[in-house]
């Protein structure tokens, strides 16, 4: 009789596990879409609402949902909660509590309690991906479906050079061809491009690992060109980066593994089907690259142009558009340097640093957080927070290092470690794995994923 309701609650934990795993593929699929409400509106009117209102995603639905599952199932069957590596799990701990702690000094309290409860929602992301970790085949099938869908929309945006007529999916007017730049369903290129760069790395993982039907490897490789060429379209530096050093790392450590395990020519015919998908934009679009890059070496060195650029220089918003990411950022990172030095151990609270900003640089337009997430961090939860961002980010590729013969064996752990990398890279070019809903969702994770499929990597490899 006690065995049977053993059973019972068992069988209630693993499926309550099993939705939550669910529910999160959900909230990272449906957190690259436009849809929101905004709850209270605290203003400034000067400032965008992600940084000041009380906003409701679609997406913090099932996330909400995927937290409380997951807490039920451990009240139900008292499994033992895998808590993960200390040199991760202590540093996400400290950035929720200094998170929760900011609203005591911050400059709207009510912002930094909000970030702080959404922080502590992002632990139990976390804490889900890690003890879910193994079970991710259909977590994968999800993310798949939801970059084709915005890969497809983003290329149809590009063929059609503008909006496609689809607002009950979340397209805004503004989604197709701002700066000749794609953003699908999204709300700009940076942030598409970000979703796609991160999914890209588990597909090719997925690809590697699961692609022994002719169905499966056929239908893989289709969602691996039409990810790569949305992510094309998004005109995006840091996600492309990101992704091919991510596609880098992934390489690097399947070539050191011993004994290789992944057949050289799966890697080789991926590897290609990728390669052609850039060539024939570079052949047929080749202003997708031109318009991007041609400027980076003509709009920092002259603020007019130089005469030695021509035309090319001046190709109305291109030269623009590149002058501000580059200069613009710099000129950014000189004016938040008074406001972090004088908030260094404290910070100005979490999610207050645009507010923060626009009250101590007298500047036209909107106020955006600092476009470097290290010092983002530093400069919201202190130096601390910084300390505690940096051993999450960098402790994984120290684990990487000193097992780099064996990593190269779980194609998942590979995936998910092309993904982190992706997300640090872009983190030092862009806010948004820190500062907005899709990006703050994908890299706790990430976290959590990587940490997971890491504890379940054997410790002895056969010679």
């Amino acid at each position: 009789m006690f065995s049977d309701e053993v059973s019972r609650r068992e069988q209630v934990g693993d499926w309550l596990r099993r939705s939550s795993l669910l529910l999160l593929s959900l909230t990272l699929v449906l957190s690259s879409f436009t849809f929101r409400w905004v709850l209270i509106r605290r203003g400034p009117v000067n400032v965008y609402e992600e940084f000041s209102d009380l906003l409701l995603y679609i997406s913090d639905i099932p996330l909400i949902a995927a937290v409380v599952f997951f807490v039920v199932a451990y009240c139900v069957d008292h499994k033992p909660l895998r808590t993960g590596p200390w040199y991760m799990t202590v540093p996400a701990l400290i950035l929720v509590i200094l998170s929760l702690l900011s609203s005591l000094w911050a400059m709207r309290p009510e912002l930094a309690l909000e970030m702080g409860f959404r922080t502590l929602l992002l632990f139990g992301v976390y804490l889900i991906a890690l003890n879910t970790a193994g079970r991710n085949r259909l977590l994968v099938f999800i993310l798949m479906a939801g970059l084709a869908l915005q890969s497809s929309v983003a290329v149809a945006q590009f063929i059609n050079q503008g909006y496609l007529g689809l607002p009950f999916l979340g397209e805004l007017p503004r989604s197709g061809g701002a700066h000749g730049r794609m953003s699908g369903l999204n709300f700009n290129p940076n942030t598409l491009g970000g979703f796609l760069a991160f999914i890209l790395p588990v597909v090719f993982a997925f690809y590697l690992r699961y692609s022994r039907t002719k169905v499966a490897y056929i239908s893989t490789l289709a969602v691996l060109a039409l990810g790569t060429a949305g992510l094309i379209v998004t005109g995006s530096h840091m996600d492309w980066i990101g992704w091919i050093f991510g596609l880098a790392l992934m390489l690097f450590l399947i070539f050191k593994a011993r004994p290789r395990i992944f057949p050289l020519r799966n890697i080789a015919v991926a590897l290609l089907v990728m390669a052609c998908v850039w060539g024939f934009f570079a052949v047929r679009n080749p202003e997708v690259f031109t318009y991007r890059f041609a400027p980076l070496f003509t709009s920092v060195s002259s603020e007019a142009g130089s005469a030695e650029a021509g035309e090319g220089a001046e190709q109305g918003i291109v030269s623009k558009l590149d002058r501000y990411v580059l200069t613009g950022r710099l000129k950014q990172i000189s004016e938040s340097r008074q406001l972090i030095k004088e908030h260094l151990w404290s910070g100005v609270g979490a999610g207050n640093y645009a507010l923060a900003f626009q009250y101590y640089v007298d500047r036209q337009g909107p106020p955006w957080p600092i476009h470097i997430v290290p010092l983002l961090v530093i400069g919201e939860l202190g130096v601390v927070g910084g300390i505690c961002w940096f051993m999450l980010v960098l402790s994984p590729f120290v684990y990487l290092v000193a097992n780099r013969k064996r990593v190269g064996k779980d194609a998942m752990l590979l995936g998910w470690s092309g993904t982190l990398l992706a997300v640090a890279i872009v983190s030092l070019m862009d806010y948004f794995t820190w500062a907005r809903q899709e990006g703050w969702i994908f890299f706790w994770a990430t976290l959590g994923f990587w940490a997971g499929y890491a504890a379940q990597l054997p410790e002895r490899v056969p010679e």
